[in-house]
């Protein structure tokens, strides 16, 4: 009898803390931003987001540019000053909305899309920003989650703009199918679902949400029936619609 106690005790502690974690998370995420792509041009260089905070507390943000790439099937960043934020740091009150404007500083055409991330990072609280008698009044804060948001900025290039996805396929020493595209357009497009089809059915799939920047190159690894080989039909659910194709063999 005892140790059915302790395991419902245990049980109920392991409840309350999965509660007060799931409570603190939806309170790390009462802020929303609109919109949350932007697209910048040579002649239209400056864009406006506007950031809301839906929760109770005040909120100090704090944002920061950079240049972003895929190498290696991974995202990279880098510290840029081809953007520039204003302003950088900034409070908004529950319920308020702080406008954050985006502009580009070399507003030169290029002949392929550029490529950025602003990160609004939420600035840990500070214990002197409120007074003892606010602090007895709202209780232990409990676990205080660190927001942060990525938002993708593209520069659109000069001319016509579109990406344009070149196929491989390649069977792997586990007998797993590894799918690659490499981008060769000038613009920016984002897979949302891969398929590997066999005549109208779905024989294997990914489920990931990826961008494919200029000049990128993307992989998928599918688990696949045994039996299956080249070639390869392919269809893609992406930015630009849904795409299909056929890879006639396997690279070595």
């Amino acid at each position: 009898m005892q140790v059915m106690h302790s395991l419902y005790c245990g049980s109920r502690l392991f409840a309350g803390l999965m509660l007060w974690l799931f409570v603190s998370l939806v309170q790390a995420a009462s802020l929303s931003v609109n919109p949350v792509i932007i697209t910048l041009s040579a002649s239209d260089s400056i864009a406006a987001m506007t950031l809301t905070n839906n929760g109770s507390d005040d909120v100090v943000m704090q944002a920061s540019v950079n240049a972003w790439s895929i190498r290696d099937n991974e995202e990279h960043y880098a510290a840029t000053t081809a953007l520039i934020v204003s302003p950088p740091v900034f409070q908004v009150a529950p319920g308020k909305s702080q406008i954050v404007r985006i502009g580009l500083s070399d507003t030169a055409p290029k002949g392929v899309e550029q490529s950025f991330r602003v990160f609004l990072e939420q600035a840990p609280a500070t214990p002197g920003d409120e007074s003892a008698a606010d602090a007895a009044a709202r209780g232990p804060r409990g676990v205080q989650m660190m927001l942060r948001l990525g938002i993708p900025v593209f520069v659109k290039a000069a001319g016509v703009s579109t990406s344009k996805l070149v196929w491989q396929a390649k069977r792997l020493a586990n007998g797993r199918l590894q799918i690659t595209a490499e981008n060769q357009g000038n613009a920016h497009t984002k897979i949302s679902r891969l398929m590997l089809m066999d005549k109208d059915k779905v024989i294997a799939t990914a489920e990931q949400l990826s961008y494919l920047l200029p000049g990128s190159r993307r992989h998928w690894v599918l688990d696949v029936p045994v039996g299956t080989a080249a070639p390869y039909r392919i269809k893609a659910e992406a930015k630009d619609g849904v795409l299909e194709t056929t890879i006639s063999h396997s690279a070595p």
